[in-house]
Formats: C-alpha cells, structure tokens, sequence
C-alpha cells in the first residue's frame, strides 16, 4: 500500500494495483480495509453521473457522484442521496436519464444561487406592501449560500413566508419583525407586484394562509413536485399560491420572453424576480 495526498494505491497479487480515493476510501476504511470483508479492490472508480462506484473482492461500494453533493451544496439541509431519490422520481416523470436530470439541476443551481457568497451590507427595512397578493424579494444566507428569499403580503404590513427548518411556514407582523420590537429589517429588499386579476391575488393569499404552520422543505432544485405539498421553501410557497390561484394559469418561473428555464425542475426566488409574471415596484 501507497499513501498520497488524495488516497491510497492497494496492491496484491491477485488484484493488481488500484487507487482508492473520496468517500469510497472513508467506508472501505470504516470496514477494516483489506483486512475487512471487501478485502482488495479490483477496479478503479467509475462515476456515471448518478453514483461514484469501485469494486473489490468481496462486494462493491457505492456512494453519491459528484454533480450529486454539488446539487445538495446548493440546496443547504438536504443530503446527496437525497437528491438523487428526487432526480430519480423527476426522471421517471419526464423519460428523462437521472444522470442528465442531476446535470440540469446542478448547472441551473450555479445560475440562480451564488456559493460561498454570504450576503454583506446593512439590512434596510423592509418596505409595507402596495396591497395583498404583492410579494418581496430579499437576499438571504443559508450556509454560506446566496439564493434569496421570498413572501407573500396578505395586508400591507403582514406576509406568510417558509422561514427556515425552525420555523416553517408563518404568518409574519413586519411592523414589530425586530427583536427589539422595530419594524422588520432584510437585505436588498425588492418590492414587486403579480400581473394578474385582484381575484387572483386574493386566492393567492388564501393559499398561503392556509399553509401556515406546514413544514420547511430545503429542496429548491426540485421544489416544483408538488403544489399542495407538506412543506415548503420561500419561493415554493409563493410560486404554488398563484399556481393554485390561478389554477395553473400564473406561472412565476416562466422566463422572460419564454426563454429556456435553467432549472425546469424548481424555482429560486432570483427567477421570480425575473419573471414574465412579475413587475418590481418603481
């Protein structure tokens, strides 16, 4: 056996020599390494997009590939696997290879989230509401993750918002948001207003409303499977309300002009901002 910075290279007479590395070296050490059950490996890895997989003498191992963490690093509280059991069921939705569904979610991530880029500056107050139905946007930190942060107004002053895991889905008072009993303060707030009918807006409330109390969901890159879900995100939430609403007709991930959707499969509260639906405040 070889040690180097990146792993190790086992050899044996009746394997040869391969390099093992990542993760795949963390749980063939868990199990005693040549001297466990797996005994020498027999193969080098191979990543297919999905899972990076080695096999050894006794068995094989397996672990989440790398477009895998990568979609699961943008998605802060969500697990590798955990992407891949929703890529797998996205897939089967559209006749889609999981492989290419990981690819499409992670490279849409890199578009509407902003890595290791925590938000700076000072929080501004939060602006009051032109009416119910209208909706905000503010930058946000999850994890050292930038992908903003979404709410629904249901007065001029009062919002219904999917917080964080704590928290879920609440009803917020922006007049009194600070701890000190302040108005409520965020960072870069844009104010924004849905281009739909009154009625739209009012049965957009009336969702939200009426999941207050539900459950957090920390999937963005496919936080679009469900409509009346258990759990939501910010953008979900909002994006699901005039779904309903509307009864489909309100999309707030369509693109501007009808351009491509980098991430077909979720929307990020940026792409609400840009919508077609959507007209920030002057």
């Amino acid at each position: 056996m070889a040690r180097f910075q990146n792993g190790v290279i086992y050899w044996s007479p009746a394997t040869g020599a391969w390099p093992v590395t990542g993760r795949i070296l963390d749980q063939w050490a868990g199990v005693g390494y040549e001297t466990g059950p797996l005994r020498y490996p027999t193969a080098e890895q191979v990543d297919n997009g999905v899972t990076i997989e080695q096999s050894f003498q006794g068995g094989k191992l397996e672990t989440p590939g790398a477009n895998a963490v990568e979609l699961a690093t943008q998605n802060p509280g969500t697990t590798a696997q955990e992407m891949i059991d929703e890529a797998i069921f996205n897939a089967q939705q559209r006749a889609l290879d999981v492989a290419d569904v990981i690819l499409e979610a992670v490279e849409g991530g890199r578009i509407e989230t902003l890595a290791s880029d925590p938000v700076t500056g000072s929080p501004t107050t939060l602006p009051f509401a032109r009416g119910a139905g209208d909706i905000f946007y503010a930058d946000a930190d999850t994890a050292n993750v930038n992908h903003g942060h979404n709410g629904i107004f249901i007065s001029t002053t009062e919002t219904v918002e999917a917080l964080n895991p704590t928290k879920g889905v609440q009803l917020t008072d922006n007049t009194t948001g600070n701890p000190d009993g302040t108005r409520r303060t965020v960072y870069g707030p844009k104010m924004m207003f849905v281009n739909t009918s009154s009625g739209v807006r009012a049965n957009a409330v009336f969702f939200a409303l009426n999941q207050v109390g539900k459950d957090y969901n920390s999937n963005f890159a496919f936080n679009k499977r469900f409509i009346n879900g258990d759990a939501y995100n910010c953008s979900s939430l909002v994006w699901a309300a005039f779904q309903s609403a509307s009864g489909g007709g309100v999309d707030l991930d369509q693109e501007p002009g009808g351009g491509e959707d980098a991430t077909p499969s979720g929307i990020f509260p940026n792409e609400i901002v840009k919508s077609d639906w959507t007209t920030l405040y002057p």
